[in-house]
């Protein structure tokens, strides 16, 4: 007796491999590959097909192998349309939490293409079939399931690359949502290989916005706190991008207050003939606009945003590394000392704006 699947067994018994036993094709029944309980399986639950002649028995042997293999065919086919299917239902799922649309979308999206593909796919041969593929995509609200199952296969991964790199770090920034209520957001950043890798870790609510000494305090800031949790120390960089940082050592409220508004600053010094027109109209008064010394404050801090927004693009965006945010800083450091020159000097190379102010002042 042998225990390995022989091909004789096909056309003799009707019998298939199944892994490392044998599959009768006529009942499906599982033995093991030994021939004595093959052939012993084949004459007494199939004794009417073991008593025909040889050409006889191998006619309908092969025919009932045929109609099997027709069946595993068409089932293979099915499986793979089905996996297309979803995995197109799971690729929209992901664009419509992507972009925040309501769940209940997948739904409009399935009916706007079944009303256009007609028109689109009209000279295509296989027209009736991609109306087909259309229809079977499912998209009801139940997308919200798959797109929960794709999250945690999303974390799974993400968490697994962490652990498996020798170093990572994280990155806190507060941001505030479209009903202005704060949020804190949790970035990782960490090598996979040779390719460097920045992710989403979290997005929480915060009771109020923060500030630095919420981060730096020497008893319960961030930092601390963090390190007494992990049980080691760690390295801390603070705020390198946020302009009101940059000058926190100045006791100047207005300073603070104008450079947390560069944008409106910027747009304030552009319109500032239009605003002196509209308050005239108006028969509204204001003396600092007329102010020479005001005036000039005021553009030299609307330089100097400009300047520290051009830092903090080139700070932003991912695929980052540290070595090239320090040099972005380093270099702001010698432009600085260029600035306190171009000033002391009087040509204001570096602040175009107060040149302007005072070229028209004198």
């Amino acid at each position: 007796d042998v225990r390995n699947f022989l091909p004789s067994w096909i056309i003799e018994y009707g019998f298939i491999k199944y892994g490392d036993k044998s599959r009768c094709g006529l009942c499906s029944e599982v033995i093991v590959s030994r021939t004595s309980s093959i052939k012993r399986h084949f004459e007494t639950n199939h004794k009417e097909i073991s008593e025909l002649n040889i050409t006889e028995r191998k006619e309908v042997i092969s025919q009932r192998l045929k109609v099997i293999e027709n069946q595993s065919n068409l089932l293979c086919k099915f499986v793979k349309t089905s996996n297309n299917v979803t995995e197109a239902s799971f690729e929209i799922s992901h664009l419509i939490a992507k972009h925040s649309k309501p769940f209940c979308e997948g739904e409009f999206l399935k009916t706007v293409m079944l009303k256009a593909a007609p028109s689109l796919f009209q000279d295509f041969n296989n027209k009736d079939k991609i109306l087909q593929r259309i229809q079977e995509l499912q998209l009801s609200r139940n997308t919200v399931e798959r797109i929960l199952k794709m999250t945690v296969n999303i974390s799974d991964q993400l968490q697994s690359d962490i652990n498996n790199c020798d170093f990572f770090s994280i990155c806190l920034d507060e941001t505030t949502d479209i009903k202005s209520s704060a949020r804190l957001e949790i970035f990782a950043r960490f090598s996979n290989g040779n390719e460097m890798r920045e992710e989403l870790l979290k997005l929480a609510n915060i009771p109020e916005r923060t500030r630095a000494p919420n981060m730096t305090g020497a008893s319960i800031g961030f930092v601390k706190l963090f390190e007494k949790h992990v049980g080691h120390p760690i390295i801390g960089f603070h705020c390198i991008i946020h302009q009101q940082m940059l000058c926190s050592k100045v006791d100047t409220s207005d300073l603070k207050e104008l450079l947390s508004r560069a944008i409106s600053l910027e747009r304030f010094v552009n319109c500032l003939d239009e605003i002196r027109l509209f308050l005239h109209d108006n028969k509204t008064e204001f003396k600092e606009l007329y102010n020479t010394e005001w005036l000039a404050k005021l553009m030299f801090f609307t330089d100097l945003t400009l300047h520290l927004n051009t830092l903090n693009k080139k700070l932003q965006g991912r695929e980052k590394t540290i070595e090239v945010m320090f040099g972005f800083i380093k270099g702001f450091e010698i432009k600085i000392d260029m600035f306190i020159n171009d000033v002391k000097s009087g040509k204001f190379l570096y602040f175009p704006k107060v040149k302007k102010m005072l070229g028209e002042v004198r």
